[in-house]
């Protein structure tokens, strides 16, 4: 009877113990930012100034957390010290308990050890996170990619950093590393799997420009299908599928995915600029000055209110501007817009869509020197 008791009693101090350690788990202030890396790290978003602060703000909250992290082992080590001696009594009442209890501390050593294994990657990542920020703000692309992938082999199964990332390498055109970080950001939710797909098409599509393939033209469209159906009302696949078909010169397709665009977002000045301007090529110059008036009205108010990555807005009003003969504030327009154009890339789809217009029936006032002043630009970025 004394035998029974006393086991009881001897059980019940280790549940006392475990509820105790539970609560250290819930009450330390941010420990629950340990539970997983993909959800919790806020990774800085592509553009490059808030890129820059996030990452360095994230830095010194990685810090924090490992600063909770060796607290937490302190505290953790006390516990298991009570646990072995709890494993010491239990040996009077039966060797099954007191293996469970060796093995309930070994798994708490091992998941302590995974925590803290993690904590420290994920300030590494962020470290050379921002660093690849740094560099690639000074024009430094090489180095910059060099950091940026050491961000990524220290989390290789982060969702949010593999989307950042592959962003990011299709934005400097490192196209074989920017499909295969996005094809490995697997997110839970769907519009964030939309995202991915979107980007996805975007690397495809940028690929396929600059190697001439149009194979990856036709991956690209399928990822942005899937993006799509994730995301119907996201009005920029919808405009970027339309220049995929625009691409193909199926200009009927191309046509009704920029209307659709336009329709879920009237201020959408990517939409109306290329409604305007394939009605332009069309020979329909009526019509697209009339999209180019309502794009103008758009890319201006989007610069008021600051969007990031503001160079397109500049891109869409100058192009508006000068389809509408404005021709000396279209160039200084560009001129701000070349300011901002972070790398190749982005000059190559302006470009492209430049050079489409100058095969329209009707010529556009000061295209050509216009093209002119961005290959220019591009041949020294």
């Amino acid at each position: 009877m004394k035998r029974n008791v006393l086991r009881k009693l001897c059980l019940g101090s280790i549940a006392l113990l475990l509820i105790i350690a539970a609560c250290l788990l819930f009450v330390l202030p941010g420990t629950h930012v340990l539970a997983s890396s993909s959800r919790t790290v806020n990774i800085p978003t592509p553009d490059a100034t808030s890129i820059l602060n996030d990452a360095n703000n994230a830095v010194s909250r990685a810090q924090d957390t490992i600063n909770i992290v060796n607290s937490f082992a302190t505290i953790l080590g006390i516990v298991l010290t009570l646990f072995s001696l709890v494993a010491v009594v239990l040996t009077i009442l039966g060797i099954r308990s007191y293996r469970e209890v060796l093995s309930l501390a070994q798994n708490l050593r091992a998941s302590m050890a995974d925590i803290r294994t993690e904590a420290h990657q994920t300030r590494e990542a962020l470290v050379y996170l921002g660093l690849g920020d740094r560099l690639l703000s000074q024009k430094n692309t090489t180095e910059a990619l060099e950091n940026y992938k050491k961000a990524g082999s220290l989390l290789p199964n982060d969702a949010q950093l593999n989307f950042v990332l592959g962003r990011i390498y299709s934005g400097v055109g490192d196209y074989e590393a920017a499909i295969a970080a996005l094809e490995a950001s697997h997110s839970e939710e769907p519009e964030n799997q939309g995202k991915v797909q979107k980007e996805l098409g975007l690397a495809y599509r940028r690929r396929g420009k600059a190697f001439n393939q149009e194979a990856d033209y036709d991956m690209a469209i399928q990822c942005l299908k899937k993006s799509i159906v994730l995301n119907p009302n996201d009005s920029d696949a919808l405009a970027i599928l339309g220049g995929l078909y625009r691409r193909k010169k199926e200009y009927v397709q191309a046509f009704d995915f920029y209307e659709r665009s336009w329709s879920i977002n009237p201020g959408s000045s990517y939409a109306l600029g290329n409604l305007a301007s394939l009605s332009w090529y069309l020979g329909k110059p009526g019509e697209a000055r009339m999209y180019f008036g309502y794009a103008e009205v758009a890319a201006t108010t989007r610069i008021k209110k600051g969007q990031s990555e503001i160079f397109w807005d500049y891109y869409d009003l100058a192009l508006a501007q000068l389809a509408q003969g404005k021709v000396t504030e279209a160039t200084q327009t560009y001129a701000l817009a070349i300011k901002e154009t972070p790398g190749e890339v982005q000059f190559e789809a302006v470009l492209d869509n430049l050079h489409l217009l100058q095969k329209a029936p009707q010529p556009m006032p000061g295209l050509d020197s216009i093209v002119k002043m961005i290959e220019d630009a591009k041949d020294r970025a």
